[in-house]
C-alpha cells in the first residue's frame, strides 16, 4: 500500500528491514574481560564495535555507564579498529556490571553490552600476585599501604604494598626475624621502594622470609642501597628464605650481591619471576653465594624457576651471580631464565674435582629422572668466568660453556658466547684448559641450540694447552 511502511523486529543479523529492505544494522559490542581492582583504583573498560560483515565501525561513541547508572564519565569516540577504551573512577567496592552503549551516528542503530567486575575493598590479591605457575593454589589476603616505617606483625605475618605514584625510602635497615615473614608487594610501575643509602632488608632467624611480588603486568621496581659496602644491594641473607615472584629488583651499588647475600647452608633463595637487574657491584652483580671459607656443603642454595637476570655489572667477580650449585626447575616448560645479558660469573676456588678445578656459566642444573629440567630460550651473551688459581699445584682447568654437571635435562632453544679468565701466582706450571659444554653430562639431550667454545685467556702461568671434551 502506498505510503504505508512495515517496520519488521530486529532480527537474528540485527538488521532493520523496512518493507523487507535493510535499512540500517545494529553492530555488536563487546567488552573486554575487567580485572579486579582496589577501591580508590580506576575501572579500565574496553571492547570492541563491529558490524554484521565483521567490519570496524568507526563512526559515533561509546558510553560507559556502572550499574546502570552514568557516573560522569565522557563518551569516547572508537578507533580505527573498531575500538574503545574507557577509564571510570569512584566506583565503590563489591560486585559491579558495566554497560558500554554505542550510540549511533549514521550508517548504524545503537547498541550495547554488559560485563561484570569487580572492585575490591583493599589491596587484595594472592602472596604471589598472580605471577606463579602455583597461583590457583595460593589464598588472596590484603595488603596495608606501607611508607617505610615501622612493621607490625600479626601472628608472625605482616602483608604491605607500596602505593601508586609514591616512593617510598628506606631509611633504616630492616630485620625479618626468627619465625617472621613479611609479604611485600611493589604493586605497579609507578611505585618505588628505594634505599636512602645503606638501608636493606635482613632475613636473620629461623623460619625468617621475605616475599616480594608485583600484581601488575608492568611491575614496581626496588632500588636497593647506593653506599658501595655491604652485603645485599636488597636483600641480605643470613638466615632464612627469600622468594621473590615479580618486581624489577637491584639499581644498587655495593660490594657483594646486587640483589642478594646468602651467607650459609641456611639461606635459601627461589626466583620465580621479576627482574634482577641493573647492579654494580664488586662481586655478584645479581646473588651472591657466600663461599669463603666453607666447604662447598654448607653454601646456600638458589633455586630458578623462572624471572630474568640482566645488565648486572661485577669489578671483579661474577657480573650476575656466582651461581655455584643453582637448581633450575621448571616441569611445565615454560622457560626457566628468558633473556641473561652481558653478565660475569666465578668459581674463584671452588668446584674442585681431584686435582682439577672446573669453571662454568652455572656449577650444577640437576633434574630428578621423572622430573627433567627443562632449560628453553636461554641466551647467555659475553658471559666472562673468571677463576683464580692461585699458588696452588692444579694440573687442569675444566672450561665449560654451560655447566660443570648437567644432569637430567631437556635444552632447547639455547645460545651462548663465554670467555675464561685464568689467574695463578706460579709461573711456568703447565696445566691443561678443557672447552666444553658442560664437564659432565647425565640423561640430558639438546635442540637448537648454539653452543660457541669459550675463548681462554690466562694471566700468570705460560704454559696452556687447549683439548677438545667427548661431553660436547
Amino acid at each position: 500500500m502506498d505510503g504505508v511502511y512495515t517496520i519488521s523486529n530486529i532480527n537474528e543479523n540485527k538488521e532493520i528491514r523496512v518493507n523487507g529492505i535493510v535499512d540500517k544494522t545494529a553492530p555488536v559490542v563487546t567488552i573486554n574481560d575487567i580485572p579486579s581492582v582496589m577501591y580508590g583504583e580506576k575501572v579500565v573498560v574496553s571492547g570492541t564495535v563491529i558490524d554484521v560483515d565483521g567490519k570496524p565501525v568507526t563512526e559515533g561513541t561509546v558510553q560507559v555507564y556502572v550499574d546502570d547508572r552514568a557516573g560522569g564519565w565522557p563518551a569516547v569516540s572508537l578507533a580505527a579498529d573498531g575500538s574503545f577504551i574507557c577509564e571510570i573512577s569512584g566506583v565503590e567496592a563489591g560486585e559491579h556490571i558495566a554497560t558500554a552503549t554505542y550510540f549511533a551516528e549514521k550508517t548504524y542503530v545503537d547498541a550495547s553490552a554488559n560485563k561484570n567486575f569487580t572492585v575490591l575493598a583493599g589491596h587484595t590479591h594472592c602472596i604471589c600476585g598472580g605471577k606463579s605457575e602455583n597461583h590457583a593454589s595460593h589464598s588472596a589476603v590484603t595488603y596495608t599501604a606501607w611508607d617505610g616505617g615501622e612493621i607490625n606483625y600479626e601472628n608472625g605475618a605482616a602483608y604491605l604494598y607500596i602505593p601508586a605514584d609514591t616512593t617510598v625510602t628506606l631509611e633504616n635497615d630492616i630485620t625479618i626475624g626468627r619465625n617472621q615473614t613479611l609479604y611485600l608487594c611493589l604493586n605497579e610501575k609507578s611505585s618505588i621502594l628505594a634505599s636512602s643509602g645503606s638501608a636493606h632488608f635482613i632475613i636473620n632467624g629461623a623460619g625468617a622470609r621475605l616475599v616480594i611480588c608485583s600484581c601488575r603486568d608492568e611491575q614496581g621496581t626496588f632500588k636497593g642501597r647506593t653506599d658501595g659496602a655491604g652485603n645485599g644491594g636488597c636483600i641480605e641473607i643470613r638466615e632464612g628464605n627469600l622468594d621473590i615472584y615479580g618486581g624489577n629488583i637491584g639499581y644498587a651499588n655495593c660490594e657483594n650481591g646486587g640483589v642478594a647475600y646468602l651467607k650459609s647452608k641456611q639461606c635459601k633463595m627461589n626466583i620465580y619471576g621479576g627482574s634482577l637487574c641493573e647492579n654494580t657491584v664488586k662481586n655478584g652483580g645479581a646473588v651472591y653465594i657466600n663461599s669463603d671459607n666453607i666447604s662447598q656443603d654448607y653454601i646456600g642454595t638458589v633455586t630458578m624457576y623462572g624471572g630474568v637476570i640482566e645488565n648486572n655489572n661485577a669489578a671483579e667477580n661474577g657480573g650476575a651471580p656466582n651461581f655455584y650449585g643453582i637448581h633450575s626447575h621448571d616441569p611445565e616448560n615454560k622457560g626457566v631464565v628468558y633473556a641473561i645479558k652481558n653478565f660475569a660469573v666465578t668459581c674463584e676456588k671452588i668446584g674442585q674435582i681431584k686435582d682439577a678445578l672446573t669453571a662454568s656459566v652455572f656449577g650444577e642444573i640437576a633434574g630428578g629422572a621423572d622430573n627433567k629440567v627443562k632449560i628453553n630460550d636461554v641466551r647467555f651473551e659475553n658471559a666472562v668466568v673468571n677463576v683464580d688459581v692461585g699458588n696452588e699445584s692444579i694440573t687442569s682447568v675444566y672450561v665449560s660453556a654451560f655447566a660443570n654437571t648437567i644432569k637430567n635435562a631437556e635444552i632447547s632453544n639455547v645460545t651462548i658466547t663465554s670467555k675464561v679468565i685464568v689467574s695463578r701466582n706460579r709461573e711456568n706450571y703447565f696445566f691443561k684448559a678443557e672447552k666444553a659444554f658442560a664437564r659432565e653430562l647425565e640423561n640430558v639431550t639438546t635442540e637448537n641450540c648454539g653452543f660457541t667454545a669459550p675463548e681462554v685467556e690466562t694471566k700468570g702461568g705460560d704454559k696452556v694447552e687447549l683439548i677438545d671434551s667427548t661431553a660436547e
